[in-house]
């Protein structure tokens, strides 16, 4: 490693980035299997993975915006961010859907 090269991150930091993106990923799919699957018929699917969606959507948000706060993480937050934001227009979607059943 040579010196003009920042240390690797550790500890809490390392931890909240990695779950900041990880959570955002999952978010996503989630998402995105709830309205492929939702759009051949099937109403169950949004009812099963619907909250596992809003909680990935809610930890991920808590994580990024931790990540923003950090310098050295601050990059990845904002792409957590950008992925995330859609994600909390479906999961509010999703509490709507499932509060009218």
């Amino acid at each position: 490693m040579s010196d003009t090269e920042p240390t690797p991150l550790r500890g809490w930091e390392r931890v909240v980035s990695q779950a900041s993106i990880v959570l955002a990923v999952l978010a996503g799919t989630i998402f995105i299997t709830i309205i492929v699957l939702g759009s051949g018929g099937s109403d169950r699917l949004s009812a099963v993975y619907g909250p596992i969606g809003i909680g990935a959507t809610v930890l991920g948000l808590v994580t990024a915006i931790i990540s923003v706060s950090r310098t050295r993480t601050r990059v990845l937050g904002i792409t957590s961010l950008v992925v995330l934001v859609p994600c909390v227009v479906l999961a509010l979607l999703t509490i709507v859907a499932l509060g009218s059943r």
